[in-house]
């Protein structure tokens, strides 16, 4: 096992223990040292949610989460949750390059035009994006989403 200087008062943590280590340890009954600063108890929780199954167990401990120390919230997931193959899906956004792009020449003009910030951009861009916001700057009616189609 390969060590790496952690960014805290140097602190060497191993390089290949992952939250996805310990994940595997809960499902597949391994042991495994368990470390809070790799993976807190409230990751655990939260990636734990993500199958139905586990619910009943995990809001269980929600009630008491924070005034119980992380390793013994691991223990007890460790004791209670059935061992099974589980595929807890990693989400991860997705960009368009091209809407990307659109985004960004909508907030030059917009901003030009209307002096808004990044901030109130970055509310309304959707609203933009579908359609829904009229500029009644001009003489008709026209939606701000269609200037940019």
């Amino acid at each position: 096992m390969t060590l790496m200087p952690s960014h805290r008062r140097g602190v060497k943590m191993p390089k290949d223990i992952t939250i996805f280590n310990y994940l595997n340890a809960i499902n597949y009954k391994t042991e495994v040292e368990y470390n809070k600063k790799i993976a807190p108890a409230f990751l655990l929780s939260l990636w734990l949610s993500h199958d139905d199954k586990l619910l009943p167990i995990i809001n269980r401990v929600n009630e008491i989460h924070f005034s119980l120390p992380d390793h013994l919230i691991f223990r007890y997931y460790m004791e209670k949750i059935p061992r099974a193959k589980r595929f807890l899906k990693w989400t991860k956004k997705e960009t368009d390059k091209k809407e990307d792009k659109k985004l960004s020449q909508m907030f030059k003009e917009l901003s030009m035009r209307y002096d808004i910030s990044k901030a109130e951009f970055g509310k309304y861009k959707k609203l933009i994006l579908k359609g829904h916001v009229i500029d009644k700057s001009k003489e008709s009616d026209i939606l701000v989403g269609d200037y940019f189609k």
